[in-house]
């Protein structure tokens, strides 16, 4: 049945006239719903702080500071359950995430689930580099939420160092050489990107649902042609 269709498709210029006028009309409006629900999406800005993190030894693997598990690692830690859980609790991010979206406070596992998605982290090659973004609807709030997040990740690396491997007092010197290079300062600037990131999704969604609909109008179409040309050929 399919072989059928696709060849009639092929063949039949009116099949494939319908497929287009009924995508683009289901397209034009995706895009147009798109350009709106985008337009009228909050705001969000991003806040950005960076760590240079102290590695003696240096990292596992002898691959240099650009080892992947040394980043890997690094990388999870910011953005683990312990670490963003004692963020929350810390600027009861419960109340204050639920509030800017209007509703009452969120359990813990919500707002961790929220804010884990708005936390970004990335490395700079070559170095013991790591930027930890947020964004949020307000540029102070953001700017807190990463201030803090650095923060306790380098209190949870010393804890851990003092835990695991009991230095001494030279050792203890060394890793506190974790530095906070620049905290977060509130940014005016919007995330354009946030944007542009909800308009892409909506039409890409939209493509799907023009594509499904074009194909739908054609087989309707090739349904309807087939039935009128059975009743039209004589017995």
């Amino acid at each position: 049945m399919f072989m059928i269709i696709l060849r009639a498709f092929r063949a039949d210029p009116g099949l494939r006239a319908v497929f287009i006028k009924v995508f683009a009309v289901v397209f034009g409006c995706a895009v147009a719903g798109s350009a709106f629900i985008a337009y009228w999406s909050p705001r969000a800005y991003l806040s950005t702080a960076s760590i240079k993190l102290h590695t003696d030894p240096p990292p596992v693997g002898g691959k240099g500071l650009d080892d992947p598990l040394f980043v890997n690692t690094q990388t999870r830690i910011f953005t683990s359950a312990s670490l963003l859980y004692s963020v929350v609790t810390n600027l009861n991010l419960q109340h204050l995430l639920a509030r800017q979206s209007g509703e009452p406070d969120w359990s813990l596992d919500r707002t961790f689930m929220a804010l884990s998605q708005k936390v970004g982290v990335t490395h700079k090659s070559g170095t013991s580099l790591f930027a930890v973004s947020v964004k949020n609807a307000d540029p102070d709030v953001a700017a807190r939420i990463v201030n803090t997040i650095v923060g306790r990740f380098r209190e949870q690396r010393l804890q851990d160092w003092k835990k695991h491997f009991q230095p001494s007092d030279r050792e203890l010197r060394a890793d506190e050489g974790d530095a906070i290079l620049a905290l977060a300062r509130p940014s005016p600037h919007t995330v354009v990107g946030t944007k542009l990131e909800i308009f892409s999704l909506w039409v890409f969604g939209g493509t799907l649902l023009a594509l499904m609909a074009g194909g739908a109008g054609a087989l309707r179409a090739f349904q309807i042609r087939r039935l009128s040309d059975r009743n039209s050929t004589p017995p």
